[in-house]
Parts: structure tokens; C-alpha cells; sequence
């Protein structure tokens, strides 16, 4: 499974009235186990590198990293190219911790979607953005976006949608696109 979150600060084009942030310059510990680059950080780092991203122009992906990535990774370069061009990659999986062991460089632990849901969730309560949950069966983001509003008083839901199973499409691709973009008066962030 994966967790793509776009991440939405502001205009993404500069304003006379707002400079652009500078650039995030940091080191990332990472992981190659099979062509697939993972970021060694446990979950409050992982958080803290959300939070850096929120305070930048631009977007951010993020990617749960687990062995059926990895398998696809290595069949598909453009799958490869993207899951290792994310802004952060975490290990969903307790095998991938495992392997890091084996390899001598520990991964501290593995963080799933659902963490990183949870606490997107908190932080976009905290920094006033809103979410916006892509994915699914039709009916599934909605029910999830009034749970999530019941955990996480204050959660602002921008908007849902929910595409055609199946590899996208150019067309759907744009078609989502443009959804949250229209729903993003601020902060946003996509599951």
C-alpha cells in the first residue's frame, strides 16, 4: 500500500507579498536493500520532515515502502525512479526491518500509512491545513474523512475522490489534478 501526500504551503507560484521559503537542505540517511531507496528515521522524525515540508513552497511525496514495492521497483524503472525521487520513504514493513538488520544498517522501525495518516492528521489540525483523501472504493474516502474528523477535532477535510481502480489514465490523472487543486485554499494533504 502505498501514501502519497502532497503537501500544499501556499501558492505554489511566488507572491509580491510572500517570498519563496528557501530550499530544505538536508542530509537523509537511506537504505538501498533492492534499488529502492528507504529513509532511516523512526516515526517522530519522519513527522518532524512532514512538518519541514509544510513550511516550504511546493509539493512533497511521501511513500510507504514495502515488499511488494520493492518487486515492483525492480520490473518497472519508472515506478523505481519514482518511489526513490520521494521527498521521504518509509519502511511499511516489518520484513524491510528485518533485511536492514541482516544488511548491518538498522532501520529503527517501520512506519505504516496508517501512522503516518494519524499523525499528518494531528499536524494538519496544529498548522490550521486541511486534508484531502484520494483513493479507494467510491463511499470509502468520505467514510473515512468523517472518522477522521471525529478522532482529530478541527480536521479540515478539503475534499474526496475517489478514481477508477486500474493504472491511471492521462486523463484521470489530470482529472485529479485539478480536484485538489480546486479544493486547496491551504494547506492540503492527499492519501
Amino acid at each position: 500500500m502505498a501514501s502519497e501526500a502532497l503537501i500544499f504551503p501556499g501558492a505554489t507560484r511566488p507572491s509580491p507579498d510572500r517570498a519563496p521559503a528557501p530550499p530544505i537542505v538536508e542530509l537523509r540517511r537511506r537504505l538501498d536493500p533492492s534499488g529502492v531507496m528507504i529513509d532511516q528515521l523512526d516515526l517522530a522524525a519522519a513527522v518532524e520532515r512532514i512538518r519541514g515540508f509544510l513550511r516550504t513552497d511546493g509539493v512533497s511525496q511521501i511513500a510507504t515502502v514495502n515488499l511488494d514495492f520493492i518487486t515492483i521497483a525492480q520490473r518497472d524503472a519508472y515506478f523505481r525512479d519514482t518511489l526513490n525521487a520521494a521527498n521521504l520513504a518509509v519502511a511499511d514493513g516489518m520484513p524491510l526491518v528485518w533485511v536492514s538488520k541482516l544488511l548491518g544498517e538498522p532501520l529503527p522501525e517501520r512506519i505504516t500509512g496508517v501512522d503516518l495518516v494519524d499523525e499528518c492528521c494531528r499536524l494538519a489540525v496544529e498548522t490550521d491545513a486541511s486534508v484531502f483523501l484520494l483513493g479507494a472504493a467510491p463511499g470509502v474516502a468520505e467514510c473515512a474523512g468523517r472518522r477522521l474528523r471525529e478522532r482529530f477535532s478541527g480536521l479540515r477535510v478539503a475534499g474526496v475522490y475517489a478514481p477508477p481502480f486500474g493504472p491511471l489514465k492521462i486523463d484521470e490523472n489530470e482529472r485529479i489534478l485539478a480536484k485538489v487543486e480546486a479544493a486547496r485554499s491551504r494547506p492540503a494533504w492527499t492519501n
